[in-house]
């Protein structure tokens, strides 16, 4: 019936330019329609490769956790029925107010505070997975096992020390480069050498005695230079400001370690309060 009906309006689709366009849109559409069924296998291959290649993302790398906080501000000095509130109840913000919160974000983002977080936190030590596949960072409830300094004796910062778990009393240690150190230890027994003096306690509420080879890949840790630790912690976060009132801070922060992330924002805002209440005490 399409064509018949063109047939008979020929003349007329020559004399009205509207109706050719529609034609020659018409026409178009079908060459494309054409051209995608002949080249169909053109698109399953894109779409096997883009498939693929976030299938590999996914498998092969570490999520990315955002994490964030809030921490109230209060106005230092502030009186009610002030001229100051006056201004931000009328939809204003007092420049005083506004400088106040400009000098709380720099104390959140200060060295020596991230300092007083971060020595509270057990971030001295991180600890890894080595899986098939890719490589985990580990932390708090997740770690077969934990380090413990010999905070009187020399440690090597930032050098691997490879951990393979025998079973549930003894494990060996590998250390590379040009240590080469391998020894088969008992968990609680020290080490100790010129660069390192530590013990492991193993996880008992972690560690699973009937199937010892799913730890065949082993894991590793070092310990961190704590000054990088904190810089890296400052840099990484970063401060949003609430425009409604002026008064709350929401601190964010990005990492692999969800539980991680949480705990050092958290002890951030408690060392910031406490901070502040020892100011209003003295």
């Amino acid at each position: 019936m399409f064509f018949c009906v063109t047939s008979v309006n020929n003349i007329t689709m020559k004399n009205d330019p509207v109706q050719n366009n529609i034609h020659e849109e018409g026409l178009d559409i079908k060459k494309i329609v054409i051209k995608i069924f002949l080249h169909w296998y053109l698109f399953v291959i894109a779409i096997t490769i883009a498939y693929s290649i976030t299938y590999f993302i996914n498998r092969y790398s570490n999520p990315v956790y955002q994490i964030s906080s809030s921490i109230l501000i209060r106005e230092k000095g502030s009186n009610v029925g002030s001229v100051e509130n006056i201004i931000e109840d009328l939809g204003f913000r007092a420049p005083r107010v506004k400088k106040e919160i400009e000098n709380e974000i720099g104390i959140l983002k200060s060295y020596s505070l991230s300092k007083k977080a971060i020595a509270e936190l057990d971030f001295q030590i991180s600890y890894f997975s080595i899986g098939d596949i890719k490589i985990s960072e580990l932390y708090g409830d997740a770690l077969f096992f934990r380090v413990i300094l010999d905070t009187s004796h020399i440690q090597l910062l930032e050098h691997k020390v490879y951990i393979n778990i025998l079973a549930a009393d003894k494990y060996r240690l590998t250390i590379n480069d040009d240590l080469n150190i391998s020894k088969v230890l008992k968990f609680g027994q020290s080490f100790e050498n010129e660069m390192f003096k530590f013990k492991l306690i193993l996880n008992s509420k972690k560690f699973n005695h009937e199937n010892i080879s799913n730890y065949d890949n082993g894991f590793y840790f070092f310990i961190n230079d704590l000054h990088s630790v904190i810089n890296e912690y400052r840099g990484k976060f970063t401060i949003e400001l609430i425009e409604k009132k002026a008064t709350f801070l929401v601190l964010i922060s990005y990492g692999n370690v969800p539980q991680k992330e949480a705990n050092y924002l958290n002890k951030l805002g408690e060392v910031y309060l406490r901070l502040e209440l020892e100011e209003k005490n003295m």
